[in-house]
């Protein structure tokens, strides 16, 4: 099995669950060593040795790799806590997270307001394209309220996070340069000249992170949702309490120092992969770890499950049958699950 593509293949189960059996193996293809099994992962994610990859650091040296700057998405990249490390990392992580918690009055406002809007097309008959209809306005939405900034669009905010894959190719970099240059100026903009660096470079920051990691997680909980209950009402059934799913099938650490983990000694700067789509498999109590563990997890956890459980109590009130006529990932990006086709048949 391809080891870059096999999260967005059918066979992503067998291999997963394969993986678990293996017990932790470098893979060649990945360059970094696969851990799969759910123990395991935990220690992994909670190993203060292994860090994330020095996004910020990889942009600005491509000036001398590459000759070439890329200092929006630098600029994004300095306000994202999983960029970060020690004392820096502590700071962002509670700047962030206290901006998300300051916003929940607007976003509950969208919640009542607009989320149904995005949904209606779940409650007639019709044979609706869920990602452009439904989930992609949606998350632009949910995020324009959490930033409390406008995002319209001419904003290039599709797959931007593909600025955390570091296959893509140099004309791919000068674009998302060019889609990110435009939505920091857009943000200052509408900010005002009030506006500190830090005021807009956190709006970047998580629409950076967050924006595709959730339009993934919707779709592949909504995938799974109508393969285990097609041609069952809306209203007949049991929606899981939280994400049983995750449009980040895998997150990587690198060493930087010696360490052993399930009889793998690690050396500094060797590369771990997690499979986080493990926990897929596991009981509903341990789902909350598809959003990570340790001093990196997911910072938007509480909204994911919030928005979730908004989009639950909405589709409840459908008498309407969902039956999966396409349903199709990109084979060509190696980091988020975002499907670019999603397409269902609703019937009564």
């Amino acid at each position: 099995m391809n080891s870059l593509t096999v999260y967005r293949r059918p066979e992503r189960t067998e291999f997963v669950a394969r993986a678990r059996e293996t017990g932790p193996y470098f893979d060649e293809m990945a360059r970094a060593w696969i851990f799969a099994d759910a123990d395991l992962c935990r220690q992994v994610l909670s190993t203060p040795e292994l860090w994330p990859a020095p996004a910020v650091e990889h942009y600005r040296n491509m000036r001398g790799s590459l000759g070439e700057e890329f200092p929006a998405i630098a600029f994004a990249f300095e306000s994202i806590p999983l960029a970060m490390h020690g004392e820096a990392h502590t700071a962002g992580r509670r700047s962030m997270s206290e901006f998300i918690v300051g916003q929940r009055e607007p976003i509950h406002k969208w919640v009542v307001e607009e989320l149904p809007r995005h949904l209606e097309m779940l409650g007639a008959p019709g044979e609706p394209e869920l990602m452009t209809q439904s989930i992609r306005p949606m998350v632009r939405g949910l995020f324009a309220a959490l930033i409390g900034v406008d995002l319209p669009q001419h904003l290039m905010l599709d797959n931007i996070s593909q600025v955390f894959d570091k296959a893509i190719s140099v004309k791919r970099r000068r674009l998302l340069e060019a889609d990110m240059q435009a939505l920091e100026t857009h943000i200052r903009e509408r900010l005002g000249p009030d506006a500190t660096e830090d005021d807009v470079r956190m709006r970047v920051g998580l629409l950076v992170v967050g924006k595709d990691t959730t339009v993934g997680t919707l779709g592949e909980c909504l995938v799974q949702l109508v393969r285990d209950f097609s041609g069952i009402a809306l209203n007949e059934i049991a929606y899981p309490k939280a994400p049983a799913q995750t449009g980040l099938p895998f997150v990587e650490r690198i060493s930087t120092a010696p360490v052993s983990i399930g009889g793998v000694d690690l050396k500094e700067g060797e590369r771990v992969r997690v499979l986080l789509q493990t926990f897929v498999d596991a009981p509903p109590s341990q789902h909350h770890r598809l959003f990570g563990a340790g001093p990196h997890a997911c910072l938007g956890r509480p909204l994911t499950v919030d928005l979730w459980s908004a989009i639950s109590r909405q589709m409840a009130k459908f008498d309407t049958k969902l039956r999966l006529i396409n349903y199709e990932l990109p084979q060509n990006e190696y980091v988020f699950n975002v499907a670019k086709t999603f397409r269902v048949e609703v019937t009564r």
